[in-house]
């Protein structure tokens, strides 16, 4: 069940009331330079399920509509795509024409811009989520709209910290962003999942690549991206200020999970700013019990549930046409958290789970000829997990974890005539992770001891993409990166291995992927994607000290994993 009331502060009214169904806007769409229509544009209503084509002389038209504002998004290969807002009054036709820059700099940003209005354009497809669908959905945890993602598994101890699978692979060998920025894990034995720190309320869209997809991407996307964006881009569009304030309630049964959020979004042309808090309480996690094959009452899971809370302060500021700043904040905890276990008498306890976000950006939109957008940022990210393990014999383990992140990294987009869009870039990513852990009795503490002593991953890369278009139907995806990685673990003495286990080494990805359209509602596409995972500190090197001694694992020595994919499908709509 999920309770949304919506309060619109705005000096332009966002929406109307229909008395029927009458409505038409129509229009046509061109080649701003040459003045030449262009036909099959996809014309998609944002956030609605209406759409439709252009026809071969660039015309098209949306009919039976509400009255109301409608914002417009026109896409065409090979072109920037262009949105506009419509208002549209009853029983009234609007006549609303585009006019597409060539050689759009965002078609070649596989996991920005794939919308469903994408789906003829894009070799490396991919599934998206969008807000209106997480809203009417009512999540309350990120694993739940995960879960109805195409080509996503979710395993799951409980409520919190499930892990998101793809081709089965998780962890390190599933990239995930958040609003652009790279995020791992804190824990060490990977309890907290890259999707455990975002809750639903906070998400505007979530879309999920499977396979290593683009050379845009380095170590750890063998499994495939996720990316999520908290940011509402409709705000840009409004010459005066408008705002929105939305109160959420949800609540479900099979856990009597609670949350709820309050958000408030507003801004125009010149600046946009978001703002968002929330909370949960989620009990023991239900699950049907197949003992009893007829009835299946739910049978509860003794330590898995959690509490949650989490701010969002997010800004946009466009001090110059063609500039834009932007500044992320972030903070999410969670605490109270149940990791059940099958050994009877055992469970774990997470007390607290933090992640801090702190992100910079920078974009310049250019009119020049071949230089089209700069895009560069940079981020920091401190995540911390500390746990209790208990275990038969009143023994039990703590452990204490934490990781930095630091990542910059600076992309620019090109256009060279009517057939190449290039994306050119350059990132740095490090990520620094400290853990260590106790054993407690009644009687004795040790003292702490490292398990993963100054754990560093440093990678750096450059990369080249190119959409080549060869015509109307047939279009190439190119792309190649050259990769340099650092694993580092320095041991403590502890452990029978005495030396540093640092491994340096430069490797090269890339993909190609040709797409054919056969016609406006088939195409065929194929992919030859090299993706790679380096070895992690935790992969290469880890220790726990036990009841009975300390332990190794991990492979000091392990080289990095390489994966070709090979694709060939036919896609249709």
């Amino acid at each position: 069940m999920k309770k949304r009331a919506t309060i619109i502060l705005t000096i332009l009214l966002f929406s109307g009331i229909a008395f029927a169904q009458n409505g038409m806007i129509t229009g046509k769409v061109i080649d701003s330079k040459t003045g030449k229509p262009l036909p099959f544009a996809s014309v998609l209503v944002k956030n609605e399920f209406i759409a439709t084509f252009t026809d071969k002389d660039g015309h098209y038209a949306l009919e039976q509509l509400d009255s109301g504002n409608f914002f417009l998004e026109v896409s065409f290969l090979g072109f920037q795509p262009q949105t506009r807002l419509a208002e549209l009054n009853q029983n009234d036709t609007l006549h609303v024409d585009f006019g597409l820059i060539p050689l759009s700099t965002e078609l070649a940003e596989v996991f920005i811009t794939s919308q469903k209005s994408d789906f003829m354009h894009e070799p490396m497809p991919t599934v998206k989520i969008e807000a209106k669908s997480i809203g009417r959905l009512a999540y309350t945890n990120t694993a739940d709209l995960m879960e109805d993602i195409g080509g996503v598994t979710v395993a799951r101890a409980g409520n919190w910290g499930s892990k998101p699978y793809i081709q089965g692979m998780t962890d390190s060998r599933v990239v995930m962003f958040i609003d652009g920025i790279k995020t791992t894990q804190s824990c060490p034995m990977g309890m907290d999942a890259c999707s455990a720190t975002i809750e639903p309320d906070m998400i505007n869209s979530i879309n999920v690549q499977v396979g290593p997809g683009s050379a845009q991407y380095g170590s750890g996307k063998m499994g495939g991206v996720i990316n999520v964006s908290t940011i509402d881009p409709r705000y840009s569009y409004f010459d005066k200020f408008t705002a929105d304030l939305d109160i959420v309630a949800n609540y479900k049964s099979v856990s009597n999970t609670r949350s709820g959020a309050l958000n408030f979004k507003g801004g125009n042309k010149t600046f946009d700013v978001s703002i968002g808090a929330g909370a949960g309480w989620h009990n023991n996690y239900k699950i049907p019990d197949a003992s009893d094959y007829f009835l299946f009452p739910k049978k509860e899971i003794p330590y898995s549930g959690f509490n949650s809370k989490w701010l969002h302060i997010n800004s946009r500021y466009r001090f110059i046409a063609g500039h834009q700043f932007s500044l992320f904040t972030q903070f999410y905890k969670g605490d109270s958290i149940g990791w059940p276990s099958r050994i009877p008498d055992t469970f774990t306890i997470i007390p607290n789970e933090k992640r801090n976000l702190f992100a910079l950006k920078y974009e310049y939109e250019s009119n020049s000829k071949h230089f089209k957008k700069l895009e560069a940022s940079l981020s920091y990210q401190f995540m911390f997990h500390d746990m209790v393990n208990f275990v038969p014999n009143n023994t039990q383990f703590l452990g204490l974890s934490e990781t930095d992140n630091y990542q910059v990294s600076f992309k620019g987009f090109f256009g060279f005539g009517k057939k190449h869009a290039v994306t050119a870039g350059v990132d740095v990513f490090i990520w620094q992770m400290n853990a260590k852990r106790q054993t407690a009795t009644d009687s004795t503490q040790s003292p702490f001891v490292s398990i993963l002593n100054q754990g560093l991953m440093y990678e750096s890369g450059i990369y080249l993409l190119d959409r080549l278009t060869l015509n109307d139907r047939l279009s190439i995806d190119v792309g190649i990166r050259m990769n340099y990685v650092i694993s580092d673990a320095v041991p403590t003495g502890e452990e029978v291995l005495s030396s540093n286990l640092k491994d340096q080494l430069v490797i090269w990805t890339g993909n190609i992927a040709p797409l054919y359209r056969i016609n406006d509602h088939f195409a065929l596409s194929a992919a030859v994607v090299k993706g790679y995972n380096a070895a992690t500190p935790v992969d290469r090197f880890i220790s726990a000290p036990m009841m009975d001694g300390f332990y190794h694992y991990g492979d000091p020595n392990l080289n990095a994993e390489v994966n070709i994919s090979k694709r060939l499908g036919l896609r249709g709509m």
